[in-house]
């Protein structure tokens, strides 16, 4: 009998680790079990929850909606964890994004470190899967789900297809999943949703679904504060470079605590007086690191010799998310989630100092 027991205990453990399986459990605090599509195609429901916070960025308190929208800093501490941004996901303080601000004012930094440590965008959803009873969990990069479900809301507009999450004629959705591949990455990309009529949800549903306000989960920023430094000494150890931070806590250039330090605290564009972050005219801070010699123009909108045009150019010469090529790199949301970052990112740096020869 005590055998026996002991093959449930591990029997209950596994289930449990299964359920958490690329999940992104701990920035989740839920028991609902994950759904994770697979290549071809899967029908399920998207289900509203009640909002159940005031500062709610679409709808207000006890209204139903149908996602919540999560920014999150990946590959953090000697573990890798995942941290939800504060200042993305809650507009608190974070100091992933502090710390991430004051190395791209350092030209010694490597460019994937500060790549690497931006937030990246995530969508959750109560869904529940055709043929099934119980409600799980769907998290997902935004960009290779939630874009096109949007796209294709706005697309087809007079077809209703933004009732989808209602619970009166709601639609369940069908969705062609496809196995993409550029260079050495795979993963699965949404490439066509449709939307067809269901039954009316019960009342019922709103009381088995996850509040998704109240699920994701904010570590204190000094935990997540103390876990981004262990993983920054450690790289600064192997590559050679280091941020303002010295190893006292005491930034380099100043020679204050960091907590009181105020150097390079946020990027600013000379030419319009925003932080960069919130810049919409283009510049690049009064650098002339992305500035055309024959025309003058940015890069981004420069025409002279484009790259990815030549006689050599490969088909990894194409931006996966149809921007302008290597010209957009760094210039979009959708550079996060690029697996041909790097390639592009060369691309771009060649460019770059071909035209400044």
């Amino acid at each position: 009998m005590a055998r026996n027991n002991k093959r449930q205990s591990m029997r209950d453990k596994i289930k449990k680790k299964a359920k958490e399986s690329g999940s992104g459990a701990n920035w989740i605090n839920s028991k609902l079990e994950y759904f994770q599509p697979k290549k071809g195609k899967s029908k399920f429901d998207i289900l509203p929850y009640t909002v159940s916070i005031k500062d709610h960025p679409d709808m207000e308190k006890g209204d139903l909606w149908y996602n919540k929208t999560v920014y999150v800093h990946y590959n953090i501490g000697a573990e890798g964890n995942a941290y939800v941004c504060p200042l993305k996901t809650a507009k608190k303080p974070c100091p992933i994004c502090e710390y991430r601000n004051k190395l791209m004012r350092d030209d010694d930094v490597d460019e994937d470190v500060i790549k690497d440590l931006k937030p990246k965008q995530r969508d959750v959803f109560n869904v529940r899967v055709k043929g099934e009873k119980e409600v799980k969990l769907f998290t997902t990069s935004h960009y290779v789900f939630g874009k096109l479900l949007l796209e294709e809301i706005l697309e087809n507009e007079e077809d209703g297809y933004d009732s989808f999450a209602d619970m009166e004629g709601g639609k369940t959705l069908t969705v062609k999943f496809r196995e993409k591949e550029i260079g050495s990455t795979k993963f699965l990309e949404a490439s066509n949703i449709e939307f067809n009529d269901r039954n009316d949800l019960k009342e019922s549903i709103l009381k088995k679904v996850e509040d998704l306000d109240k699920i994701i989960v904010y570590e204190p920023y000094e935990a997540i504060e103390k876990a981004l430094f262990e993983t920054a000494d450690e790289d600064g150890a192997k590559k050679g470079k280091k941020g303002k931070k010295g190893k006292s806590g005491t930034c380099d250039e100043c020679g204050e605590d960091m907590d009181d330090c105020t150097c390079n605290d946020t990027e600013i564009c000379e030419e319009c007086g925003e932080e960069l972050e919130d810049c919409e005219c283009g510049s690049s801070g009064g650098s002339d690191d992305e500035i055309c010699d024959e025309c003058g123009e940015d890069l981004e909108d420069c025409t002279c010799g484009d790259g990815g045009d030549d006689d050599g150019s490969t088909q990894e010469d194409e931006c996966p998310f149809d921007h302008k090529f290597p010209n957009k790199c760094d210039k979009t949301d959708d550079c996060d989630e690029c697996p041909n970052w790097d390639y592009c990112r060369g691309k771009k740096d060649e460019l770059i100092a071909s035209r400044k020869k």
